[in-house]
């Protein structure tokens, strides 16, 4: 199976690599895991009973205050005093923690009736206390820090396959990651548009050795005002709010629209204006003597350079402008496959249950 990585590039038409992309394979790595605690926490939210397809479990611990790093605790066991002979626990608030020490209390535990409670941080406290073999406990988890199914080493870019996770959520898990990977690449595109400190400048004016002779006023480029981001879209979709989230996408689609528009008709203004200057220097070409007309001619041929670094200013912002709509748009169509994919794939399972009810 391919790595994540090329699955990724291949859903997004991004290349992506260990720095100058957007994302890099740092950042990836951080989408990957990020999705996969998503996923867990989603499905999990949606069907508690799935909870033992991201389980883990602990190796035997044989001293008190285990923590798992989560609070999604699956079952506690513990050994009865014989090696192996493994005992369930069951949970007790923590207004108990004294009760079940004592012996003539009915919430006595026993090591042939353990109990457990978490505490702050998530720590795990088995009753009665745990200690070496035979008195060791294990404690079965959701796991919380994702891991690669070869070597159980740390989820990174280039692995195609996750441990302690069902086989057929990994697929979202690359939705995710893809999407944010489009999100990640609008966001530089966003960050690095051509702005007033990349727009070309006007010449400098000559020093005429005339000290008469008066230029007319160059004009110039006044870009269009960026104003939208994609923070309010990934706000919803993280609540799994689809339908406000298409309404952040059309209003930004008519923030970019108006944009467009703005550039279009600022270009044609700027032509307009600098045609007629243009002109105005020809004319003053035209009245002025031998010396006057050589530093002329000089300055327009700056301005005409001008001109030229304008028209590719703006068909830079145009450019960029497309690359930044269609990622957004990729991004919406992939966050929706993947809410899709986990709120489908729990009623898909829903429906034999209901059906056996019946």
């Amino acid at each position: 199976m391919a790595s994540f990585k090329l699955q990724v590039e291949a859903l997004t038409g991004i290349t992506i690599d260990s720095s100058a992309t957007s994302p890099t394979e740092g950042q990836l790595t951080d989408f990957l895991v990020d999705g996969v605690l998503d996923v867990t926490n989603k499905v999990i939210s949606l069907r508690p009973q799935e909870a033992e397809s991201f389980s883990i479990m602990s190796a035997e611990q044989t001293s008190d205050g285990f923590n798992p790093g989560t609070s999604m605790i699956i079952s506690v066991i513990r050994e009865n005093g014989t090696n192996n002979e493994w005992v369930p626990c069951r949970k007790i608030p923590f207004d108990l923690q004294y009760k079940v020490t004592d012996v003539e209390s009915l919430h006595y535990a026993s090591k042939f009736n353990p109990a457990y409670m978490v505490s702050q941080n998530n720590n795990i406290h088995v009753f009665p206390v745990a200690g070496s073999n035979p008195d060791a406990f294990k404690v079965l988890y959701v796991n919380n820090a994702p891991k690669e199914a070869g070597d159980s080493s740390a989820l990174e870019y280039d692995a195609n396959d996750i441990k302690y996770f069902p086989d057929d959520k990994v697929h979202s898990v690359v939705l995710y990651a893809s999407a944010m990977s489009c999100m990640a690449a609008a966001a530089n595109i966003h960050q690095t548009l051509s702005t007033e400190a990349t727009k070309p400048t006007p010449p400098g004016i000559p020093l005429f050795s005339d000290k008469e002779t008066k230029l007319p006023t160059v004009p110039q480029y006044i870009s269009p005002v960026l104003d939208f981001n994609l923070s309010a879209v990934n706000a919803n979709l993280s609540n799994e709010d689809i339908e406000m989230s298409e309404k952040e996408m059309d209003k930004i689609e008519k923030k970019m629209d108006k944009f467009r528009a703005e550039q279009d008709n600022n270009q044609k203004i700027f032509t307009k204006e600098l045609e007629t200057f243009k002109s105005e220097l020809d004319m003053l070409i035209k009245n002025s003597d031998r010396s006057i007309q050589v530093e002329v001619a000089e300055y327009k041929s700056n301005i005409e350079k001008y001109q030229m670094d304008t028209a590719q200013y703006s068909a830079s912002l145009q450019e960029e402008m497309a690359q930044y709509k269609w990622y957004t748009d990729q991004y919406m169509t992939l966050m929706n496959q993947y809410n899709n994919s986990i709120i489908g794939g729990a009623s898909k399972q829903a429906q034999p249950e209901q059906e056996g009810r019946r």
